[in-house]
């Protein structure tokens, strides 16, 4: 049972640490792979631009198919930070340190 919790525990807590996971996965697989002489995969030039063409295509159509643009990111970004109150100290021009009584970050 204590295996089950620390499990639990700790796939929550890797979540945004799941790149390190993936990298280390990747490490493992690769060093298992043996090839030999005549195991070698050559791409050639036409083969690699379709291939990065392919991949670009799918990224844009990604974030059109989930309505990713710049006007999006920025209604996002005023919902859950003070973008309007950095306009108006831009807007001012204001310098030096400003008030802060750091209970807005949630701590």
């Amino acid at each position: 049972m204590r295996n089950v919790c620390f499990c639990r525990f700790l796939s929550f807590r890797s979540q945004r640490d799941i790149w390190v996971l993936v990298i280390v996965a990747c490490a493992v697989l690769a060093s298992g792979i043996k090839r030999g002489e005549g195991d070698r995969c050559r791409v050639t030039l036409p083969a690699a631009l379709v291939i990065a063409i392919a991949t670009g295509l799918v990224v844009f159509l990604g974030f059109r198919l989930q309505h990713i643009d710049d006007a999006h990111l920025h209604v996002q970004l005023a919902e859950g930070l003070p973008v309007r109150a950095v306009e108006v100290v831009k807007e001012r021009g204001w310098s030096g340190p400003l008030y802060n009584d750091f209970e807005w970050g949630g701590i």
